[in-house]
């Protein structure tokens, strides 16, 4: 029976079917990985593939799985994922401090305007309306918070939150949310100064961990390990996205350093598993 035969994955996904794409369908947050061992299929062996091919029900346990199926050994899985990974990468992991100190305020302002945009969004937005965000709140609401904190230590930073405020306030449709005039109370108050710059800031690298860390959590929900044993070849996530973040940047990511970003930002999975 093909499905356990080993080192192959059962994959799913419930949103498009792999053959009406002719590239780059391999979008890991689209895809879940599942345990053939784990299956109970509802119908026999002799028709389970074909079936499954064609969208069929299956269940895991209690669970319902609709959507697309696919086969895959696990090195023909990382080879799909990687031009997905450094498209991601490319997009989205860059450093938020830049080198020019205008460029480092355009970054932290793009990073606090969506953050603000997407937090009002959910707010209008009724639980089931298309366009209600769910559990991504708690994300955006984190990237506010980063902002916010980092204004403490960061000049940068504290330039874009006095913009943001301004933007606001003459080009928004809604008002700050209520940790933003928190904020600006303390600055009139004078509680809060702009800072000066003492050396590398704690945040210049904070865009590229993070996104660095969804990478490898959007590959486990695919099925490949986050880390790996000392002792294994398999291929882990975190060699994954070092290798691919590496040969996009030009800038060495290694395995450790990647498995110390998975390690110190893990923790953020659920508020991130909707995006």
């Amino acid at each position: 029976m093909p499905l356990m035969k080993p080192q192959q994955l059962l994959l799913y996904s419930n949103r498009f079917d792999p053959d009406e794409h002719e590239s780059d369908w391999f979008i890991p947050c689209n895809w879940r990985y599942v345990d053939p061992k784990s299956m109970e299929p509802i119908f026999d062996s002799k028709e389970i593939w074909d079936r499954l091919s064609e969208g069929d029900v299956v269940t895991l346990g209690k669970e319902e799985l609709p959507g697309w199926f696919l086969l895959i050994h696990r090195d023909d899985l990382i080879e799909y994922a990687k031009p997905s990974i450094q498209s991601y990468l490319l997009h989205y992991a860059e450093d938020l401090a830049g080198q020019d100190h205008e460029v480092g305020i355009r970054k932290w302002f793009r990073f606090g305007e969506m953050a603000l945009t997407q937090l009002w969004i959910g707010r209008v937005a009724a639980t089931g309306h298309s366009l209600g965000l769910g559990e991504t709140g708690d994300y955006w609401q984190f990237c506010l918070d980063i902002l916010l904190e980092s204004t403490k230590d960061e000049p940068e930073a504290f330039d874009a939150a006095l913009q943001l405020l301004e933007w606001i306030r003459t080009e928004s449709y809604f008002r700050p949310p209520e940790a933003f005039v928190a904020w600006e109370q303390k600055v009139q108050a004078g509680s809060l100064k702009r800072p000066r710059q003492h050396g590398k800031s704690a945040y210049s690298h904070w865009g590229r961990d993070l996104h660095v860390s969804m990478a490898i959590y959007h590959l486990e929900l695919a099925g490949i390990p986050p880390t790996r044993n000392d002792e294994t070849d398999e291929l882990s996530g975190a060699d994954v996205v070092s290798d691919v973040y590496s040969t996009t940047f030009k800038r060495p990511l290694s395995y450790e350093a990647t498995k110390a970003i998975w390690k110190r930002y893990s923790n953020l999975k659920a508020p991130l598993s909707d995006l």
